[in-house]
């Protein structure tokens, strides 16, 4: 913001600076770009450019509002330039922030782009969380560990064996699955009430491969429930889910509010761009977002917890007003967090979870985050 007060032209200062801050940044867009589409070189330098540009373009917009608001407060009676000066930094910083957030990303279709967030490096400190938290009161919970539970690792990994002859295969997907829960069950563990497995652990619709649930319940305990994220299909929409299994029954599913663009859903406006399809998703089946009717909001697993299910980037988005219906009286509500974080590289998945952390703070709920390279308690 120095520059925004001495710079003779800050206009070109906030360019530069926006690209010091979002060049670096947006690295982990090259990376899945280049591991995870089919995009040329020449097509991921320029989409990569495209973005850090917007975005940079979008911090000059904001050095010269506050050239002009300083401009026009030193002249102002009373005031000092000083103390002008200071309210425009808080101010029209705090306005960025939630542009970033909250309407950065609406010209395709999605809220903004939370990942920049200047809380995240400060959700590293548990006195900042317990901070957030009892701003967020009164809470909406009471906060109990979940039930004895066990995590299962997904035995499809984006950066370790997406090539593995297996993995376009449904019933070696379940095979794979099958020996990871019997390992599961033979290491002591006394009858974990509840399993957990991450978004896409089962990346085919599991309600039409009803013989794979089957299979896995000869190696689970009577009691055992298990929640696990998988594809859900009715007629010809196809659903990012999670499902509730129990003694070979589905008991319950919940759907994905908010598809990922370009990797789970092209937006509208963007169809008629062929090269832009093609490179992201080339013959994917697009996933539908949830609609009246389709899917439950939580899950009553036991007598004594209450799952709200999320699934990726919907949790960032979602606002708490809309968790507030589904927590439970008398028993421990928890959000569980699906993720597939083996898009990301080590950098933006410590970003992933720190936001987590600082959203569940905000939320003033529990967060079970469950992703490919582990599952971890966020308390708040």
């Amino acid at each position: 913001m120095y520059a925004v007060f001495t710079s003779p032209t800050p206009v070109v200062a906030g360019l530069l600076w926006g690209v010091l801050i979002y060049a670096p940044h947006f690295h982990w867009f090259v990376d899945v770009m280049i591991c995870h589409s089919s995009a040329s070189w020449w097509l991921i330098g320029a989409l990569y450019s495209v973005v850090v540009l917007y975005f940079s373009a979008s911090s000059m917009v904001w050095f010269w509002i506050a050239a002009r608001l300083d401009a026009r407060c030193v002249v102002m009676r009373g005031l000092s330039a000083g103390w002008c000066r200071a309210m425009i930094m808080l101010l029209t910083g705090y306005g960025y922030w939630v542009f970033v957030e909250s309407y950065s990303l609406l010209p395709i279709n999605l809220a903004g782009y939370p990942f920049i967030s200047p809380c995240i490096p400060l959700a590293y400190y548990k006195p900042f969380l317990a901070v957030m938290a009892c701003m967020a009161a009164p809470s909406i919970a009471r906060y109990s560990v979940p039930h004895s539970y066990a995590y299962i690792s997904p035995v499809i990994n984006k950066i370790k064996n997406v090539q593995a002859p297996w993995c376009n295969s449904p019933e070696g997907v379940g095979q794979m699955l099958y020996h990871a829960l019997a390992n599961i069950s033979l290491e002591g563990q006394n009858k974990p009430v509840l399993l957990v497995a991450p978004e896409s652990t089962f990346p085919f619709a599991l309600n039409r491969h009803l013989d794979c649930i089957a299979q896995w319940n000869n190696v689970l305990p009577d009691k055992a429930h298990m929640l696990i994220g998988s594809v859900f299909a009715q007629g010809q929409q196809y659903y990012q889910s999670v499902f509730w299994l129990h003694g070979r029954l589905i008991i319950k599913i919940y759907v994905k509010k908010i598809l990922t663009p370009f990797v789970e859903k092209v937006p509208a406006t963007w169809r008629t761009i062929s090269t832009i399809k093609e490179a992201f998703m080339g013959q994917t089946v697009e996933y539908s977002e949830s609609s009246v009717g389709v899917g439950d909001e939580f899950f009553d697993v036991t007598t004594s917890l209450r799952v709200i299910p999320r699934i990726c980037l919907e949790f960032f988005f979602l606002p708490r007003q809309s968790y507030v219906p589904f927590v439970a009286t008398g028993k421990a509500t928890w959000i569980f967090l699906f993720v597939n974080d083996s898009w990301f590289n080590n950098f933006f998945r410590t970003i992933l979870y720190r936001l987590a952390a600082y959203k569940a703070s905000c939320l003033g709920l529990p967060v079970l985050f469950i992703g490919h390279f582990g599952c971890w308690e966020i308390v708040p």
